[in-house]
């Protein structure tokens, strides 16, 4: 029986390349982290006071120790102020739920400055102050709109509101002739509606 020897390959050396650092401990990925970590403090300590102001509540309602059991302890309930606390509980509360949710989005979208918010969520208009492409895409779908539903009621945009107008004012001026008074004539007006 004879054994094969196989003499072992030279091993090659990888190139070293340089490790790339993790993206959850960057600096930049450190930006919204304040935010995030706000949020749960703040929803750890509005949880904490909810829960207290319902043990209070809860507590309350408990007789004493020498009440007498068939008798309900007298309760002087606020209802105004009632309400008013749990608003201003629930109010805390979703506030600092969403600061955490929101400073976790920007954390998992790796949004570290507003200007990366607004080039990420793409502003209405550009610094020189043109459209951007999306925007301009918007107001043309919001002009074909108008036009469709103009279309639709067989009216343009200002036609009904200036028929009320003159309808209302020949209504004034026939009881105007009727009852015999002079029927004085506006002045003629520019575009916007104020005297020449």
């Amino acid at each position: 029986m004879a054994f094969l020897y196989r003499p072992s390959l030279p091993t090659m050396s990888k190139p070293e390349t340089p490790r790339p650092t993790p993206t959850t401990h960057s600096p930049r990925s450190r930006n919204p982290l304040p935010i995030f970590l706000t949020g749960a403090a703040l929803l750890t300590l509005s949880s904490l006071l909810t829960r207290r102001s319902l043990l209070h509540r809860q507590k309350s309602t408990m007789p004493r120790f020498y009440h007498p059991s068939n008798a309900h302890p007298s309760l002087n309930i606020n209802g105004r102020l009632e309400a008013y606390q749990a608003l201003g509980l629930a109010t805390i509360n979703v506030a600092s739920f969403f600061m955490m949710m929101g400073g976790g989005l920007l954390w998992a979208f790796d949004i570290g400055t507003v200007e990366e918010f607004r080039r990420r969520v793409g502003s209405g208009k550009r610094v020189d102050g043109k459209w951007t492409g999306r925007e301009k895409r918007d107001k043309d779908n919001e002009d074909e709109f108008e036009k469709w539903v103009a279309s639709l009621t067989g009216r343009k945009k200002g036609e009904e509101k200036e028929e009320r107008r003159w309808s209302a004012r020949e209504i004034n001026e026939e009881q105007a002739r009727e009852e015999r008074y002079a029927v004085v004539e506006p002045p003629a007006t520019k575009e916007r509606g104020k005297p020449r």
